[in-house]
């Protein structure tokens, strides 16, 4: 009788032991399923935050050096240099360019220049365009107004010297990189951390309308953003 009613006792504290296991199991399981909703909810709230932050993006600017070839009132080889700055599609640009020649001269022993009759042709432009970008390329065209000062000079004695209003035009290419690369120097000695500023490469066909109109085609050589690269 006694072995009886231990063996009861014994199955009643396993019993009560078994019951607070699963309460402690319960318990155990809510908390786990709670912890997954909070960091469900967190997760996506937090993404939802995090969508509606703006993300601070470069602006676009560069400035660029041109070697070209140009025509019209003096014929030659043209050298100049552009700043531009882009809004949105829209591309603001001063462009300076000069084209200077030799037409008649004397020499004394082959390398004395004497009797030296030239001309230059100076432009101080102001232009507004469009500039769109496809990846590690964009193209722009634009037009504006300008000054044109056209000069003749005879052994460096002025002979003229007039200025005009044109209206220069503009449509060029260029080449940068893709995405953010750290900073080459002579373009193969990387410096620095990953940035948006770089150089790049292009091609430029330009004209300016005026009474010593002019017309030419070059090739560039820049550096700054070329492009949104965002975060």
């Amino acid at each position: 009788m006694a072995k009886v009613q231990k063996t009861a006792v014994e199955f009643r504290l396993k019993l009560i032991h078994l019951q607070r296991l699963k309460i402690v199991f319960n318990l155990k399981n809510h908390k786990l399923l709670l912890f997954v909703f909070m960091m469900s909810f967190l997760s996506v709230f937090g993404q939802k935050e995090l969508d509606t932050i703006p993300f601070k993006s470069n602006s676009i600017y560069f400035g660029e050096m041109i070697i070209s070839y140009s025509s019209g009132a003096v014929k030659g080889f043209s050298g100049g240099f552009s700043f531009n700055y882009q809004r949105k599609n829209n591309l603001f640009t001063f462009r300076f360019l000069e084209t200077s020649r030799i037409y008649e001269a004397d020499y004394f022993l082959v390398f004395f220049p004497y009797n030296v009759f030239s001309k230059s042709l100076k432009e101080y432009s102001f232009l507004i365009g469009k500039r769109y970008i496809k990846n590690e390329f964009a193209y722009h065209f634009s037009g504006g107004i300008s000054k044109v000062n056209f000069k003749e000079t005879q052994d460096d004695i002025l002979v003229s010297n007039d200025d005009y209003i044109g209206f220069p035009l503009e449509i060029g290419i260029n080449w940068f990189n893709p995405q953010k690369e750290r900073f080459k120097i002579f373009g193969f000695i990387p410096v620095g951390k990953l940035t948006s500023f770089g150089a790049s490469s292009g091609i430029k066909l330009y004209a300016n309308i005026a009474k010593k109109s002019s017309v030419g085609l070059g090739l560039t050589i820049g550096l700054g953003n070329y492009k949104n690269y965002g975060k």
